[in-house]
């Protein structure tokens, strides 16, 4: 049967990741039906980019957000299915042929969503630990989803048209908004893992606490109390939220320890927390290309089991301490999938160096959550 494609992907100031975007689809163009860039007031020579390559290019008329940019070529699309993909993706083969399989074979299903895949485009720290997260939380998510994706996620035309599209007044989790409401339509969404692209942004720890606090959390908290709708799924599992219950214990254990024995626990926080961020630490000041050299990785272990060994002889045995120590080892067991598919994919070193960022990002995660509530119950105390 005919089955076309349309690849709608917005863009506002990302030339260069998207000369990359669009080269990759290049190489699997024949499988679509057309291209369409929908540039959103960018000041940049993203359009000439775009206009280069061929396809279609549509204009927002000025910054609107990437919802309005993604509903605008949407509406131009021709194609039986949309597949929307972010400018600063790279496309791996096989995807449109996996759109293509999935959806024929299963008319039942309306939209799928794909995965970064384990090779972020910067090679540096943070950038490799953010993208690795994701793909595991993909990788590890329901079939059946409950959201959708816009940086790589399909759509059948007509699903797309008759369900409004993205809502342009949900920035930053616009496509978690449209999963909800096509899952509560009655749409079925399918999770795809090996529908993967290459994730070409490089993180900045600003970048990702900004993304992770204002753009996401705080707004989606916002989205579950409307919905009353917090599924057992990808960031919202049941591991997560005790993660952040046992983060929070942490931090007040770590407050009654400071009032306890101050110096000692002190000094020996500050020396765990600065073995553990010492690979941050060496790739912000000097290179990235040290954080991988052998000796670098062995001095950054060899540190931080110093560090914690000599903390556990040296500081005396307290209930407090007790307690902390016996929460961080939930912590570690309630993430040992998660930890063991870094140093799987990255090594020892590269899994230690990550665990203080993922602590921070359950912390910043609860910490959102409260912030989210205290908000809903502001607006609706002001619309009363």
């Amino acid at each position: 049967m005919a089955f076309s494609i349309s690849i709608v992907i917005p863009v506002y100031n990302y030339a260069r990741q998207l000369d990359l975007c669009l080269k990759a689809v290049a190489a699997c163009r024949h499988e679509a039906l057309e291209v369409i860039v929908v540039d959103d007031g960018s000041t940049d020579d993203s359009r000439d980019v775009a206009a280069r390559a061929g396809g279609m290019v549509l204009s927002t008329g000025g910054r609107k957000g990437a919802s309005s940019a993604r509903n605008t070529g949407a509406r131009a699309a021709s194609g039986d299915v949309i597949l929307f993909l972010d400018s600063d993706v790279c496309v791996r083969p096989g995807v449109l042929a996996a759109v293509r399989e999935t959806l024929v074979a299963h008319p039942e299903v309306d939209a799928l969503m794909g995965s970064y895949d384990d090779h972020p485009y910067s090679a540096e720290f943070l950038s490799q630990y953010r993208n690795l997260m994701h793909r595991f939380i993909h990788k590890h998510g329901n079939q059946r989803a409950s959201t959708f994706w816009g940086a790589c996620g399909a759509i059948r035309r007509n699903v797309f048209l008759s369900s409004g599209g993205f809502a342009e007044d949900w920035s930053g989790i616009e496509d978690i908004e449209f999963g909800y409401r096509l899952v509560r339509a009655g749409h079925r969404i399918l999770l795809i893992p090996g529908m993967q692209v290459q994730h070409l942004k490089r993180w900045t720890l600003w970048g990702m606490l900004k993304t992770d606090i204002f753009m996401r959390a705080i707004p989606w908290t916002e989205l579950i109390l409307r919905d009353k709708f917090m599924p057992n799924d990808l960031n919202l599992q049941t591991s997560q939220r005790w993660s952040v219950v046992l983060v929070f214990l942490m931090a007040g254990l770590g407050v009654l320890a400071i009032g306890w024995r101050p110096l000692p626990f002190i000094a020996a926080f500050a020396g765990v927390l600065a073995a553990l961020l010492f690979r941050y630490w060496i790739e912000f000041f000097f290179s990235s290309k040290w954080c991988d050299h052998r000796v670098t990785q062995m001095a950054i272990t060899a540190a931080i089991l110093g560090v914690v060994g000599f903390a556990c002889v040296s500081l005396p045995r307290h209930p407090v301490l007790v307690a902390g120590i016996v929460t961080l080892a939930l912590l570690i067991g309630l993430n040992a999938r998660f930890y063991g598919f870094l140093a799987q994919r990255r090594g020892v070193p590269f899994m230690l160096a990550a665990i203080p960022f993922h602590l921070l990002y359950h912390f910043y995660s609860g910490a959102s959550l409260l912030t989210g509530i205290a908000r809903h119950l502001l607006r609706r105390q002001a619309t009363a």
